[in-house]
């Protein structure tokens, strides 16, 4: 239920209530404690760099290799997500567990906009969906994240908050990629290493890790570009099907709020605030890879239960407010546990 109840979920958050997520809390177990796979972050890089290649062949991949920027391989990625309709089956590793999923994309580039329809299903377990439709446009002085993918990257922010680097090549899906890890500067967030598609850009694998523990990973195992058209699967056919709401993506509520998290890791600027329909306040973060929300609301209960949920990467650490045990607190994103549990209590009212 993974990417179900969170890797999907978190990626909206700003059109999700705190009561809509407590209640997936409560539908679906969380692992509280991640079962880390212990693995070297450059394991099967290092395998491919050390394969025997005759000295002609080595001589083309390393003047290749030379051509290629960061800057212009997080741009392929950027423009992939917005253009390359596909259709895919991918892994899911998290906690101990692996889930099996499709992930069908159609780009639809008529008109003056792209738009995107994404159905992403679970293979084992109950049958269930995710359904996506959105608008891609390009935004004045900023982008929109949407999908199972980074699909905004801001370098500057980035380089302030990670060491970035490239790992190598590898192969995904029968594909060759190029090896790019994020390496926090910090013990605040996570590292990340993509496997990016050399032809389109697209990330194949994306891996999340703490030290050297991968804690969570996704990838293909096929990926098929040839596809026009996405036919329209019978609702029926699933027993859950969700469909994620559309966002404005160049539309960013800017307000003062009455609240103030007044610890922030180097690097985490505002990405906006917003107050939900049922009055929440939802302060919204990011360092340029990563999104964290904060929700602040008047609680229904007495006595607020300190809970802390964990998903993969993914945490949810929800408390009553230090100064004000009407008002509960909630932080969500894909930060370490310690990161979550000190911006919760540096929450203030302003």
């Amino acid at each position: 239920m993974s990417l179900f109840t969170f890797h999907i979920l978190v990626s909206y958050l700003r059109n999700t209530s705190l009561i809509v997520l407590l209640v997936f809390i409560a539908l679906f177990p969380l692992i509280v404690s991640a079962q880390n796979t212990q693995l070297d972050p450059k394991q099967d890089v290092s395998a491919i760099i050390d394969a025997p290649a005759s000295n002609a062949s080595a001589g083309k991949e390393a003047a290749k290799y030379k051509e290629v920027t960061i800057e212009n391989l997080l741009n392929d990625v950027v423009n992939a997500n917005r253009y390359y309709s596909y259709k895919g089956l991918l892994t899911y590793e998290a906690n101990g567990s692996l889930s099996t999923l499709s992930l069908d994309q159609r780009i639809d580039s008529e008109g003056d906009f792209n738009r995107v329809y994404q159905t992403l299903a679970f293979l084992n377990g109950e049958s269930r969906r995710v359904l996506r439709e959105q608008e891609l446009n390009y935004c004045v002085g900023g982008s929109t994240r949407w999908g199972l993918w980074p699909s905004v990257f801001s370098q500057d922010e980035l380089q302030n908050s990670y060491t970035i680097s490239f790992q190598g090549q590898s192969r995904v899906a029968n594909r060759g990629t190029l090896v790019i890890y994020f390496e926090p500067k910090d013990e605040f967030r996570y590292g990340y290493r993509f496997d990016i598609d050399q032809q389109t850009g697209l990330i194949l694998r994306s891996a999340i890790l703490e030290g050297s523990n991968i804690i969570e990973r996704t990838q293909f195992v096929s990926l098929d570009l040839s596809r026009k058209q996405q036919a329209v699967e019978d609702s029926s056919n699933y027993d859950v099907s969700w469909r994620v709401p559309e966002v404005e993506p160049c539309h960013t509520e800017q307000f003062e709020s009455a609240w103030d998290v007044e610890w922030l890791p180097k690097g985490f600027t505002s990405a906006g605030n917003r107050i939900t329909a049922q009055g929440e306040h939802v302060l919204m973060f990011t360092d340029g890879l990563v999104s964290v929300s904060v929700f602040i609301s008047s609680s229904i209960y007495k006595e607020v239960p300190k809970v802390t949920a964990r998903r993969g990467a993914t945490i949810a650490v929800m408390s009553p407010l230090a100064f004000d045990t009407t008002k509960t607190v909630a932080v969500v994103g894909e930060i370490p546990t310690v990161t979550a549990r000190r911006m919760a209590v540096s929450v203030k009212s302003k």
